[in-house]
């Protein structure tokens, strides 16, 4: 004949004592079926000598007891959450509008009201959208939509009081952008990448100009803040870094990321072809090519002008290069000076520049230079010119 396995008992399938479970199928007493609370657990000798392993609830929690012919099923219910994170020792979420924390330190039972201060929380929103992202901040946890911010203070559940604002989000999408950097949330939302320090957030990204961005991801590594994003126009990829030290917008590449890591000092991403990429690998010895262009130059003054020279002065270590480039009165980019480091020590390179109203200048290289200082000398000129 057949041979069961001998039920090893509700313990064995992952229940513990205080699970809050559902009771689902009693066809018999269908008005038992709900929501109930784990108190113990036991074991039921039969008429026959069978011992059955028994789940404890509250006395007289049922109004009725006796056999039922329905398929029963006990069940710890997890909300389905979209957006996750973890704040004061609760795994807390959101599923439709509903914002949830778990019991304290326990990750599975979001429906425990015993009216203890380790309870389950939850709570209803009436703002538009969906929430796009969350995080833990101090003591409170910060939940985000595109258009609003729902921020939740307290340090249980009925001290937990929720404040509602009207400012820029996290954009759908990028989700994976929201990082905490020394206490201060840096996010990407429609209109750019923002910084949030608890008060109303503050665009940083207007270095950007009209260019708009998304599916933004982002990490960080000390002071500074790596962020790639889709440019929506020209659907190209970039992976930029904010130094927060010194507020400047840098390009790193073209690179594609879809989320970020940090471990043992190094920070990683995962590319858009499913290469794994650590962003800061030591190799001190790289011979490393940049470029920098500056915003224009131009002097507050209504008569013509032109700029005689340009005195750049900059450490050229040997082995260094530098080269620049000048856009005059907006147009293309011309080489005019090219220079190779041999001493590694600060020099004063003078650059004539062709006759102009105003100029951009592109410096670009290869290996370390430190450019120290930029003075543009201007002369005015008649009306003519």
């Amino acid at each position: 004949g057949e041979s069961y396995e001998a039920f090893a008992g509700f313990e064995a399938l992952g229940f513990r004592v205080g699970d809050a479970v559902e009771i689902e199928g009693l066809t018999t007493f269908p008005e038992e079926n709900g929501s109930y609370i784990i108190r113990g657990f036991g074991e039921h000798t039969t008429s026959d000598g069978t011992k059955l392993p028994t789940i404890i609830f509250d006395n007289d929690v049922f109004e009725k007891t006796g056999t039922d012919a329905g398929t029963v099923t006990i069940r710890r219910k997890v909300p389905n959450l979209t957006v996750v994170t973890e704040s004061n020792n609760r795994l807390w979420g959101a599923d439709g509008n509903t914002i949830f924390a778990s019991a304290l330190g326990d990750p599975t039972n979001f429906y425990t009201y015993d009216g203890l201060d380790t309870d389950s929380y939850a709570v209803a929103v009436a703002s538009e959208g969906a929430f796009t992202s969350c995080c833990g901040f101090g003591n409170s946890v910060l939940f985000w939509k595109e258009d609003k911010l729902h921020k939740i203070l307290g340090a249980y559940p009925s001290q937990y009081t929720m404040y509602e604002y009207n400012v820029p989000g996290v954009k759908r999408g990028s989700e994976n952008s929201l990082v905490n950097v020394n206490e201060v949330i840096y996010y990407h939302g429609r209109e750019g990448v923002y910084r949030y320090s608890g008060g109303s957030p503050e665009l940083i990204s207007e270095n950007f100009g009209l260019r708009r961005f998304q599916e933004a991801a982002a990490g960080a590594e000390g002071d500074r803040y790596y962020i790639s994003m889709q440019d929506v126009t020209s659907k190209e990829w970039g992976l930029w870094v904010y130094d927060i030290l010194r507020g400047i917008w840098m390009q790193e590449d073209d690179s594609q990321s879809v989320d970020f890591a940090y471990n043992e000092g190094k920070l990683y991403f995962i590319s858009g072809d499913g290469g794994l990429v650590c962003v800061n690998p030591n190799q001190s010895d790289e011979t490393v090519s940049w470029s920098a262009t500056m915003c224009r130059m131009d002097e507050v003054v209504h008569e013509r002008k032109y700029y005689p020279k340009l005195n750049v002065r900059l450490d050229l270590p040997a082995g260094s290069t530098f080269v620049v480039e000048v856009s005059q009165d907006d147009g293309a980019f011309q080489q005019i000076g090219t220079f190779e480091g041999t001493t590694g020590k600060t020099v004063i390179l003078p650059i004539l520049l062709p006759r102009c109203d105003n100029f951009r200048i592109r410096m670009s290289g290869s290996g370390p230079v430190l450019i120290r200082s930029i003075v543009r000398e201007y002369e005015v000129g008649s009306e003519l010119f």
